[in-house]
């Protein structure tokens, strides 16, 4: 059965929790990744989409505590009470450090209510991220441009959980109506990209978690890493600078050879070959610089097919541009077993593609069908894993209002 989502209202919980009215409400939808999953770290580009559901922020002025918030999630709150934060908080935290330096002396009061499922891949905590800082940003006069509040969100968020690219911020900050994004990171650039009607996409969740920031930390931190010290590998070969830290972007022109001799190192050399950071990883741990540099440039060139396809209306190469994609992933690592199930249920119920959407190790999986097949693709999907799905369909990005309500 299709999922029906709860009616959201931040500025209810804002009166009830502050005793008075909020003064911006801000809108930050989630977003689903057609394709270009573990590559915007690397500076190649990414083909996502936002999606319906969202975080809802209202916010106030402050008064005594620098920083007060509660959300509908837990109905915990940070700022007056003590004891241990919820798992949420850090990025409010991350996000109220980042734009102090630019108030000093303001305060702030938050309230966060939603209908994007959370550690589920659907971009929650950079939903999250940006949607305070489209609340601060209005509500303190700061004057701050889209991009900057993106640059603003991925600071506070690599500082919070994990070091991770771009393409989440980019598309809750940039999307239009009716319209996926192609985001470029080497150098920097987006540009809209229309949905084709008979294009039907359904999320499925998989069941398992995917908290990208809490126990998936350390599995993604790794792919960071492996594709830095990739890069930096290819780049000696190839005589080029890398960048700092070095990128997959810069050296795209490696052949398929070189890409398959690279070796397996452990975190401490690959550190030792990045500039000495090892994002918290075991030493010990392995790395496949040649697993992860075949999928990351593999899927770089699917994503430059994947928007031929999306301007084409061609939902045969899409899907199939999906499902190489989702095999990419699994020999990547950042597939399970209940995301297999899900993407295999949908191929088999009709959509001409599915695959894992987001960083992976859970979450949720999306399917490509054509109008007649979407209910009967959900189901399938729905009765693979235990649901839920919703049909998803490209939406707008963060909205912001100032007014009393």
């Amino acid at each position: 059965m299709i999922a029906s989502f709860p009616v959201i209202d931040a500025t209810a919980l804002h009166r009830a929790h502050f005793g008075s009215s909020a003064d911006v409400i801000v809108r930050a939808p989630g977003r689903i990744n057609l394709i270009g999953d573990h590559t915007d770290y690397c500076g190649l580009p990414v083909l996502p989409m936002a999606v319906r559901q969202a975080v809802q922020v209202a916010a106030s002025n402050g008064d005594g505590y620098a920083l007060q918030a509660v959300s509908s999630l837990d109905g915990r709150s940070i700022g007056s009470d003590t004891g241990p934060d919820p798992g949420w908080a850090k990025y409010i935290r991350a996000v109220f450090a980042e734009v102090r330096a630019l108030a000093p002396e303001r305060s702030i009061r938050l309230a966060i209510d939603g209908d994007l499922p959370a550690t589920g891949g659907l971009s929650s905590s950079s939903a999250l991220a940006v949607g305070c800082l489209y609340a601060i940003n209005g509500l303190w006069g700061l004057d701050l441009a889209a991009m900057e509040i993106v640059g603003l969100a991925l600071a506070a968020e690599r500082k919070a959980a994990i070091a991770g690219g771009a393409m989440d911020q980019t598309v809750i900050a940039l999307a239009q109506p009716g319209h996926a994004l192609r985001i470029d990171f080497d150098p920097p650039g987006h540009r809209h990209v229309p949905m084709p009607d008979h294009f039907n996409w359904v999320a499925g969740y998989s069941g398992d978690k995917a908290p990208k920031g809490d126990t998936a930390a350390a599995a993604y931190n790794s792919f960071v890493l492996a594709s830095r010290a990739a890069a930096q590998k290819l780049s000696e070969q190839l005589g080029v600078d890398a960048g700092s830290p070095p990128l997959l972007s810069r050296v795209v022109a490696a052949s398929t050879e070189s890409v398959h001799n690279l070796p397996t190192v452990s975190v401490a050399e690959a550190a030792d070959l990045t500039g000495g950071q090892d994002l918290g990883l075991d030493p010990s741990r392995r790395l496949d610089l040649a697993v992860s540099a075949g999928h990351v440039l593999s899927e770089a060139r699917r994503v430059e097919d994947a928007e031929t396809a999306l301007q084409a209306g061609d939902i045969a190469e899409m899907g199939r541009l999906m499902n190489e994609s989702h095999v990419s992933l699994g020999r990547y690592g950042s597939t399970t077993t209940n995301l297999d199930r899900l993407v295999t249920a949908a191929r088999t119920a009709g959509a001409h593609g599915a695959r894992v959407t987001g960083a992976g190790f859970g979450g949720w999986a999306i399917a490509l069908a054509s109008r007649p097949a979407t209910q009967v693709v959900a189901a399938a999907m729905e009765a693979a894993c235990g649901g839920p799905t919703f049909i998803a369909t490209a939406e707008g990005g963060a909205e912001w209002s100032l007014r009393k309500v």
